[in-house]
């Protein structure tokens, strides 16, 4: 005799498969769905929707800080190349977008940080200006640190 104990296993897995798609191994129609691309994420930051843009803020600051430490770790291998076309993306991408967001309450410091390592001497002058003007302590911290993080930088342009 089965106890109930033992029955709700083969409840569940007949409960699971009358929503199955055969030959995929997927419960319904949930397939992974892929990260998204950096393209993607300044598209949400230059939107107009504020949990959107700090969510692109954030990811791209972490994209940002994990290929800055791939560069620095590994030489020449795979990862740090990889890596350094991570950034040099970044840098085309991203870093045009988070210097006009620099103002902004809560996306200003993940762009500030952004900006402070991708080490572009074009970040200066908006972090310069961030600094200056910004109402907002914490952007106003965050883009003083990101000079300190350029300063040989910001002091070789002209």
């Amino acid at each position: 005799m089965l106890s109930p104990l033992m029955l709700w296993p083969l409840v569940l897995g007949l409960l699971g498969s009358a929503h199955a798609v055969p030959g995929t191994g997927q419960i319904g129609n949930s397939l992974p769905k892929a990260p998204p691309t950096i393209v993607e994420l300044v598209q949400d930051l230059s939107g107009n929707d504020a949990p959107k843009q700090l969510l692109a803020a954030r990811d791209l600051q972490h994209q940002t800080r994990i290929a800055d430490r791939m560069t620095g770790a590994g030489g020449d291998s795979l990862w740090a190349l990889e890596a350094r076309a991570e950034l040099a993306e970044l840098t085309r991408h991203a870093l045009p977008a988070c210097l006009d967001k620099l103002q902004m309450r809560r996306v200003g410091p993940p762009c500030a940080d952004l900006a402070g390592r991708l080490e572009e001497p074009v970040a200066c002058a908006p972090l310069a200006a961030a600094v200056a003007t910004s109402p907002n302590w914490a952007n106003r911290h965050a883009a003083a640190r990101a000079l300190r993080r350029l300063g040989a930088v910001c002091l070789a342009t002209p």
